[in-house]
């Protein structure tokens, strides 16, 4: 059985053309559950449109309160009733072989508990662009790194690579991620992907299944501002190149570290490598942004450190530079 969590607020502009798409599919799904979280546009109209259509298709729920993106998801996976279950957002298009080609990979792949996917990426308005979604986030190149066997890691240093809307899932994985944990600054699918990656439980299938739409009013507009200056930076990240971007990568890597023990804090198992390394690239990023800076500038900033308790390094350390 096939189903799919579709999360919805105030989407009607974009929610016909996602669910059109999900129909249309060669395999088809067997249940659409749809969480309306409290929306004040035409969505709830739309949805009960398509339900009157199709008859024991769409189950739709409408939270009394606004539960938010995170908790609203869960609320739609933990509904589902499927043996493979899609997460879908409002505002996208599916490739017509998506489900199809999960499926098989599921089938291909017993042991894994989920799969994520490229995308192309679409304007506004549909038109297709020629970038697709791991072009665009600068992932090309790092794709050998995003294998299952090294996909913890990667994301404990660089962050996370998933959108949820190219993600599906078993109904085993729902052992694995529930409940979601509130952690500051991470999303459903980051949390979704942590927790199967810890286990390797999720993988890549290099194909772009879903069609990414970028519009003014998405949730993550922020993500694509200055994407090309982006992609340098974390291209500098990934190859420890600290001297491109100083304070850049002083910066990644503190808040790598606190996502780390954000991480801990939430019963994730991290090897204490991982934690070491994150902090001897932290003071390398420190060390050489001091360096570019006046002795009385190093003194300044250092007593700033102090005063905050960020950092524990001594002046001695940083006078040689």
């Amino acid at each position: 059985m096939i189903s799919v969590a579709l999360c919805t607020y105030n989407g009607q502009h974009f929610l016909k053309q996602q669910v059109e798409s999900i129909l249309a599919q060669t395999v088809p799904v067997n249940e659409i559950i749809i969480c309306d979280d409290c929306s004040t546009d035409g969505t709830q109209i739309i949805v009960n449109e398509f339900q009157m259509k199709n008859e024991g298709l769409f189950k739709i729920y409408t939270n009394p309160k606004n539960l938010g993106v995170i908790k609203n998801f869960e609320k739609a996976i933990s509904l589902s009733s499927g043996d493979i279950i899609f997460l879908a957002d409002q505002d996208d298009v599916w490739e017509i072989n998506k489900v199809e080609k999960c499926i098989h990979f599921f089938e291909h792949n017993p042991q894994a508990c989920g799969v994520f996917t490229n995308a192309n990426i679409i304007e506004e308005s549909g038109q297709l662009t020629n970038k697709t979604l791991w072009s665009f986030l600068g992932l090309e190149n790092v794709k050998a790194q995003m294998q299952s066997s090294d996909l913890f890691k990667f994301m404990l240093l660089y962050g996370n690579i998933i959108a949820g809307n190219c993600l599906a899932i078993t109904r085993e994985a729902i052992d694995l991620i529930f409940p979601f944990k509130h952690i500051e600054g991470i999303w459903h699918d980051e949390w979704i992907a942590m927790k199967l990656a810890e286990h390797n439980k999720i993988h890549l299938l290099d194909e772009p299944l879903t069609r990414y739409r970028m519009h003014n009013n998405q949730q993550t507009k922020w993500l694509w501002s200055d994407r090309e200056e982006k992609n340098k930076k974390r291209n500098s990240f990934i190859q420890k190149q600290a001297h491109l971007y100083p304070l850049d990568y002083y910066k990644h890597w503190k808040k790598r570290a606190s996502a780390v023990q954000s991480f801990l804090k939430n019963g994730f198992e991290i090897d204490n490598r991982f934690i070491k390394e994150i902090s001897a690239e932290r003071k390398k990023g420190l060390l050489i942004h001091l360096k570019s800076n006046s002795f009385f500038k190093k003194k300044w900033l250092l007593f700033k450190l102090w005063l905050k308790g960020d950092e524990n390094i001594l002046l001695p350390d940083v006078v040689k530079y």
